[in-house]
């Protein structure tokens, strides 16, 4: 091939485009001992630039991706030093990401078994998750789903690597197989349906509940604020303590607000500027509120988040304290330790603007999440024999 830039015109005239672009540095005499891998620094050198010559074509046919698999590896012991093969590979990773430009990535592919007989230098998905993750953000992983050790479990790898943001691509073999006779699944369909499970999966929008329910107030008429700064005091399903929200409540109005507590009446101590709203969609109750104090709940400081309301969080089971802490991580929170202290720290929020900025940038990410609704039609969408 000549001239990539027509192939790329040919390719668009048929209605298609040039996906990922394959490396070959395995056919050539040169390569028996490896390629970027290899102890002759001049085979060395002659495998980076045949890499860098692919990304001239990416240039040339629009392509964003360069799939690198490497028979990489030695057959005895003692052949090559296993520590300075890694070496190698990870020095010509290195050159080959920095010519990287635009929205250009790598694909590091693994292989479990092929074809060094006893060490291949990139042979499961570990290695190449680790040398993915020291290159950066445009270094992605190659799941290989016939390139395992029996019994692995390659839907956990799948999750993990969609977690870390290291998953991009797939080679569907089968284990029974190893490589390009047998399509995942022919054997084991569970196994792929498993695996589709974890690749459907995605971020899901948090959205506050607002359906009615048994024991649920909606339809709310919220007491006027006047001046004083709406606090919510909520602690969940799982916390209700009488004293916990008298002293909640006390502390609060001390500091001037006006508070509403998600409890029946005869669960708080009637005072002035307390309200008892009994369990009120959060849905309803969000956007006419200043403030959150709550145990860190999931359910009820994700709502929150997506309100991009601050909290005070006094976490106490479970969960709580991991989430109380990402939410500080992330300044849209302040943590306290005893009931007493939420009016201090309303005092806090209210005069600090970084916590509003935190929670609105947090609000804004939650945004871009797609809908439940938009997720559950996705799925049903695509099944294909109308049951789930």
């Amino acid at each position: 091939m000549d001239d990539y830039g027509k192939l790329a015109e040919h390719a668009a005239a048929l209605g298609v485009s040039i996906g990922v672009i394959n490396s070959n540095t395995f056919q050539d005499d040169d390569y028996r001992l490896g390629s970027v891998c290899h102890p002759d620094p001049a085979v060395r050198r002659k495998a980076i630039d045949h890499l860098k010559d692919c990304l001239r074509i990416m240039d040339a046919t629009g392509s964003r991706e360069l799939k690198l698999w490497f028979a990489d590896g030695i057959n005895y012991p003692g052949r090559d030093d296993l520590t300075d093969r890694q070496r190698r590979l990870a020095d010509a990773l290195d050159e080959v990401y920095a010519a990287l430009t635009g929205e250009q990535r790598i694909l590091l592919e693994y292989k479990l078994f092929e074809p060094a007989f006893y060490a291949t230098d990139v042979p499961d998905w570990g290695t190449a998750y680790a040398h993915t993750l020291r290159l950066g953000p445009k270094a992605k992983v190659v799941v290989d789903t016939g390139h395992h050790a029996p019994h692995t479990n390659i839907e956990f790898i799948v999750a993990f690597l969609i977690a870390q943001g290291k998953l991009r691509a797939f080679d569907f073999n089968s284990r029974f197989y190893a490589d390009d006779d047998l399509m995942v699944g022919a054997t084991d369909p569970f196994q792929l349906f498993r695996i589709m499970h974890e690749i459907v999966r995605m971020d899901i929008r948090p959205v506050a509940h607002r359906d009615a329910v048994p024991g649920l107030t909606t339809g709310l008429t919220l007491p006027p604020a006047g001046d004083r700064p709406r606090v919510l005091v909520t602690t969940g399903t799982s916390v209700g303590d009488r004293e916990l929200f008298d002293a909640l409540a006390q502390s609060l109005v001390e500091a001037g607000a006006e508070v509403l507590v998600t409890t029946t009446p005869d669960a708080v101590v009637e005072r002035p500027h307390v309200h008892a709203i009994g369990f009120a969609p959060l849905a309803e109750v969000l956007p006419e509120i200043d403030l959150v104090v709550g145990a860190a709940g999931s359910g009820t400081l994700l709502a929150t988040l997506a309100n991009g309301t601050p909290s005070i969080l006094l976490p106490q089971i479970a969960d709580q304290p991991a989430n109380a802490a990402r939410a500080v991580a992330h300044e849209s929170a302040v943590l306290i330790e005893t009931p007493e202290q939420a009016g201090p720290a309303l005092s806090t929020l209210l005069g600090d603007d970084r916590y509003r900025a935190g929670a609105r940038r947090l609000a804004e990410a939650i945004a871009e999440m797609p809908h439940p609704e938009d997720v559950a039609s996705r799925i049903f969408d695509a099944r294909p024999t109308g049951r789930v």
